[in-house]
C-alpha cells in the first residue's frame, strides 16, 4: 500500500485537511496516510522543513510527500514535484524545497502543469500529483521540467574562534528546547575544547549526555537530537518555562 505524507498548515478546527484526505481518496483508493503535523504555524516554512527533517528518516523508500505549508491559491504560482533519495514530494514554489534539500541545484524540479487537470484547484492538483506517482508515471508527465526555483535563506547559528550565538527554533511539546545548531557545527568549533552554554541567566551547561535519564529529575541537560539538532531540556521537567526560554532567543557556547 502506498503512504502518503501530508504537513500542512490547515489546522484541525476546519474541514481543510478533510477535503484533502477526500481528494486524494477519490483519486487513489489504495492508499495509507499518514499525518506528519496540521498546526503549523501559517505559512511558517522553516518550521515545516524542520518537521520533515525529523520524521523523513524513519519513513519508507518511495513515500509520497505532499508539503501544503504557506500554499497559493492564485492560478499563476507554481507548483513541483521532485524525487529525491527514494522519495517523492509536492509543493508550493514558496522556497520550502530549499531548506530540506541541502543540495537542491542536484534536485530536478517538474511543474504541475494545471491545464492537465480537470476543476484545477488545489485539492486536485495535490490528488492528482499523488495519482500519477503512485500509478508510476514519469514526473515530466506532470508538467515541464524547472532550471530554478524559490530560494530562503535558513537562520543559522553565528560561529566564531571563540564562540557560537545560536537560536531557538522549536518547542516541543515536552517543552524541550530546539536550537538551530547540529553536532557537526558543534563538534567542528569546539575542537576538542571545553565549553560553557549560556541561556538566559542561568548557571551554564558545561557537558553534552546522550539520554534524558544521564541526569537527575528536574536537571538541565543539553543533548543532541536524533536528526542531530542542539536540545536544551530538563529530565521530567519543562525546560521552557522553567527557564523562560521562546522561540527565537538566543543561546549562547563559549569555548575555553
Amino acid at each position: 500500500m502506498q503512504l502518503v505524507s501530508i504537513l500542512s498548515d490547515f489546522g484541525a478546527k476546519d474541514y481543510y485537511l478533510a477535503q484533502l484526505k477526500a481528494s486524494l481518496w477519490s483519486q487513489v483508493k489504495d492508499i495509507q496516510v499518514l499525518d506528519i503535523a496540521h498546526e503549523i504555524p501559517l505559512h511558517d516554512i522553516a518550521l515545516g522543513a524542520f518537521y520533515l527533517k525529523n520524521v523523513l528518516p524513519r519513513c519508507p523508500e518511495g513515500c509520497i510527500f505532499i508539503l501544503a505549508v504557506h500554499n497559493f491559491y492564485d492560478q499563476d504560482c507554481r507548483y513541483l514535484a521532485c524525487e529525491y533519495e527514494g522519495h517523492y514530494f509536492i509543493a508550493p514554489d514558496n522556497g520550502i524545497f530549499s531548506l530540506i534539500f541541502p543540495e537542491e541545484r542536484m534536485v530536478q524540479f517538474f511543474q504541475i502543469d494545471p491545464s492537465k487537470i480537470h476543476d484545477s484547484n488545489l485539492l486536485r492538483l495535490y490528488s492528482h500529483a499523488v495519482a500519477m506517482i503512485y500509478h508510476r508515471m514519469p514526473l515530466q508527465e506532470l508538467g515541464p521540467a524547472v532550471t530554478e526555483i524559490e530560494r530562503k535563506l535558513d537562520l543559522r547559528p553565528v560561529i566564531t574562534g571563540s564562540q557560537i550565538r545560536a537560536s531557538i527554533i522549536h518547542i516541543d511539546c515536552f517543552e524541550n528546547v530546539v536550537i538551530n545548531l547540529t553536532r557537526e557545527q558543534f563538534e567542528k568549533s569546539r575542537d576538542g575544547r571545553k565549553f560553557k552554554l549560556f541561556y538566559k541567566q542561568h548557571d551554564p551547561i558545561t557537558e553534552i549526555v546522550h539520554h534524558y535519564g544521564d541526569v537527575g529529575p528536574g536537571e538541565v541537560l543539553a543533548r543532541f537530537t536524533e536528526v542531530g539538532y542542539l536540545e536544551i531540556a530538563v529530565y521530567m521537567g519543562k525546560a521552557s518555562s522553567n527557564f523562560h526560554l521562546n522561540k527565537n532567543e538566543t543561546i549562547q557556547i563559549d569555548f575555553y
